[in-house]
């Protein structure tokens, strides 16, 4: 590893982190690339003398995330990733505050498929654009009276999405509340590491607050800088807020809004403008367009169907339309008495719960075939009957 590398690590330290957030602490954490991880701060791979330990990559290290690794939560980010060692601190910082909320007994997560079917409507993508846009501002503005306005403006819009989205609205306001803590110390990390102010880091984090068709087609990733803007308000509004957030049952959210309850809620009328409209086309467009690239792909489509759950996602990397999910990076599926890790685009089909799914679309660079009574998919074996009907290759599982 490099020397730049190798002098980050040595500046995570629990004095520095404190700085970020009252009482952050490092837990255990790994940097890796396509063939190594290099472990630190865990209690089972001690470093030897050294800043880390090394071993062989697994399929336990993908994307950049929380994981339970020989027991304990451990923050882990690719190296490959990033441009330059800020930016992967920056990233590994906002990780490592996922292991401190997971100490903490962090417990306000959201349902991440409600994320994934979230509905296209054009009122709530007018209003949440606009809520954005006042969310944004009440940061910058320097005027006391108008910063309350945009406040105010803010919380108005979002309690009148409340009418609106029920569940969809309470996904969106506990992802700020677990990912706008976790991009908040992110975006410290990224302004100590590069000497810029934080208001300037923020800018350029909350860039999608004011980009309509992004933060429409992203709605989870989106949240993050809305989460973010809130952490910032609340520095303004009150400088010790983090330990009575960390104890509160509340969302984000309402945690500020509690911090701001002597505004008044204006009524909201909603107007649905031509470019609102023209959002909505586009996020379908895109939408469909992501499904026909996967069923172009060259190979063989395998249907599978039986009755079946979903046991692990990657929640940023999903596309829903009409009761389907496109997991565009993988996805875990029990299938029968068997688990399947597909780390490839794969498509499922629901009914009403999105966890369990009838059928399975994957593509496959052989023909499949039935060996012994079992369909070989990967490393398994799984008992079943394949069937070709019109061009399709159709798997039917045994019951166990």
């Amino acid at each position: 590893m490099n020397e730049d590398i190798n002098q980050m690590i040595a500046s995570i330290h629990p004095e520095r982190l404190n700085t970020y957030w009252p009482g952050f602490h490092p837990g255990p954490y790994a940097i890796y690339n396509d063939r190594n991880v290099y472990i630190m701060n865990h209690p089972h791979y001690k470093h030897r003398g050294n800043l880390f330990r090394r071993i062989k990559r697994t399929d336990d290290f993908k994307a950049d995330t929380l994981i339970l690794f020989d027991g304990q939560p451990t923050a882990i980010v690719s190296i490959d990733r990033y441009q330059d060692v800020d930016q992967l601190y920056a990233i590994l910082i906002h990780e490592l505050f996922h292991g401190f909320q997971y100490v903490q007994g962090e417990k306000r997560f959201p349902d991440e498929l409600l994320g994934a079917t979230y509905p296209i409507s054009l009122e709530n993508i007018q209003l949440r654009n606009e809520e954005r846009m006042h969310l944004f501002h009440a940061l910058m503005e320097r005027s006391r009276k108008q910063k309350l306005r945009h406040i105010r403006d803010f919380i108005s819009k979002r309690e009148r999405r409340k009418q609106l989205m029920n569940n969809h609205l309470h996904y969106e306001n506990l992802i700020e509340t677990i990912e706008g803590p976790a991009r908040y110390v992110e975006a410290k990390a990224y302004g100590d590491r590069c000497g810029l102010p934080l208001k300037k880091v923020a800018e350029e984090f909350g860039a999608d607050l004011l980009d309509g068709i992004e933060s429409s087609i992203n709605i989870r990733k989106s949240c993050y800088s809305s989460g973010l803007f809130l952490c910032l308000l609340l520095d303004q509004l009150e400088i010790n807020w983090h330990k009575d957030f960390m104890d509160a049952d509340l969302s984000l959210y309402d945690f500020f809004k509690q911090k701001t309850n002597n505004h008044p809620i204006s009524i909201i009328h909603i107007s649905v403008n031509k470019e609102t409209k023209q959002i909505a086309s586009n996020i379908r467009n895109k939408k469909t367009e992501e499904f026909r690239s996967f069923y172009n792909q060259s190979g063989f489509q395998l249907t599978i169907r039986a009755s079946m759950k979903i046991s692990k996602l990657d929640p940023m990397n999903i596309v829903s339309l009409d009761q389907r999910l496109l997991h565009k990076n993988f996805v875990k599926i029990k299938i029968k008495e068997t688990t399947v890790l597909f780390q490839k685009p794969v498509v499922t089909h629901f009914q009403e719960n999105p966890w369990s799914c009838n059928e399975v679309q994957i593509m496959l660079e052989e023909k499949p075939k039935i060996q012994n009574g079992f369909l070989h998919l990967y490393s398994h074996r799984i008992k079943g009957t394949l069937e070709e009907k019109d061009g399709m290759l159709i798997f039917h599982p045994d019951a166990p």
